[in-house]
């Protein structure tokens, strides 16, 4: 594969990944199309990919619900740690910085403990600015 067959393989990828997180960001991604979406093996041992679609997985199926009746409790999904965690991996797709560069952003953040969707913000609008 060339180089700008690979860049344009990656490209698919990204857009194919953020696609899916806004929509599960809204818990209306059904499970069955993340599988369809990206068939094992997806990627190319890209870490912040990988990482991503492990988020986008899990965040699927632990959509908090109601009791047994399937209905999706919004408040709690709107305020749980997995929707923070798609919210910043949209945000870092959408920066335009390198992989790298995202999951150099993303790692610590994720393992801070007050981590908010306010945090992901300006780390990605400071880091966008410095590679400006």
């Amino acid at each position: 594969m060339s180089d700008a067959e690979g860049e344009g393989r990656m490209a698919e990828i990204h857009a194919r990944l953020l696609g899916l997180c806004a929509r599960a960001l809204d818990a209306a991604l059904p499970y069955a199309e993340i599988s369809a979406a990206f068939p094992p093996p997806f990627l190319d041992g890209v870490p912040f990919y990988d990482d991503v679609l492990t988020d986008l997985r899990y965040a699927v199926q632990h959509v908090p619900g109601r009791g047994f009746s399937r209905e999706i409790d919004y408040g709690e999904w709107y305020a749980s740690e997995m929707h923070h965690m798609l919210y910043l991996d949209i945000q870092l797709m959408r920066s335009g910085l390198s992989a790298a560069e995202m999951s150099r952003i993303r790692d610590p953040l994720i393992e801070d403990p007050r981590f908010t969707p306010e945090m992901a913000d300006a780390r990605v609008a400071k880091a966008v600015a410095a590679a400006s």
